[in-house]
């Protein structure tokens, strides 16, 4: 339920290793789940928008601690169809396209 073929870029031009990953996102029973990799605390944010660049989703999820998490986004009444997803730690930027079933 995830296109596969998903930019990240970071924001600034840094010669560190990016403080964190996303490894992978997962749609199931209404809920956005997304493994992600921190090397420190970092916010994470989530945005969708429709094709035509309507936000219909902007969730900001508190202080997540460092290492291997999941991140749950609840979709609530989000009707079915293709939406743009970008997703925000750090300075990791993760922007793909979801269909929500």
């Amino acid at each position: 339920f995830f296109d596969t073929n998903t930019t990240s870029s970071k924001h600034s031009m840094q010669t560190s290793a990016p403080s964190c990953a996303i490894l992978s996102k997962v749609i199931q029973n209404r809920n956005l789940d997304v493994a992600i990799s921190l090397d420190h605390p970092e916010d994470v944010t989530l945005q969708l928008t429709t094709i035509s660049g309507r936000t219909v989703l902007s969730a900001k999820q508190k202080t997540i601690t460092a290492g291997n998490q999941t991140v749950n986004f609840s979709l609530g009444s989000l009707s079915k169809g293709l939406y743009c997803c970008v997703i925000r730690a750090g300075k990791i930027t993760s922007k793909s396209t979801i269909v929500v079933p």
